[in-house]
């Protein structure tokens, strides 16, 4: 992996990560993770109220994938599943702010559609 492209997967991973802190009380979140593994940007979400959900977003594919966390250390895959996130080709620094926080939006807006189905169980 270029230095270019570990430059823009973390921040990208440090946008999410700061925008579920942000969101977290609106959202009933207790626990919010977000690390970067490789190309992958991976995180999960802790509720209040579960279920609790993970993400990973492939950077590289420009998608990202949901599934629900199984107690007690297990996922199950949902098909929900996000694409066109352009991680690797976003501008470094504060000229690509504005649009890794609309990708973080969008990776967030994603998580809560796949957990939506799961509250009515």
């Amino acid at each position: 992996m270029t230095p270019d492209a570990e430059t823009a997967i973390a921040a990208f991973a440090d946008q999410v990560h700061d925008l579920l802190h942000e969101r977290a009380l609106s959202i009933g979140a207790i626990d919010v993770a977000v690390e970067v593994n490789d190309l992958h940007v991976d995180g999960e979400v802790l509720f209040g109220s579960g279920p609790d959900i993970g993400f990973t977003l492939d950077a590289e594919a420009g998608a990202c994938s949901y599934c629900e966390l199984v107690p007690p250390d297990s996922e199950q895959w949902l098909d929900a599943r996000c694409d066109g996130f352009d991680v690797l080709g976003l501008p470094a620094g504060a000229a690509g702010d504005e649009a890794r926080r609309a990708a973080a939006l969008e990776l967030l807006q994603g998580l809560l559609d796949a957990r939506r189905p799961l509250l009515k169980r």
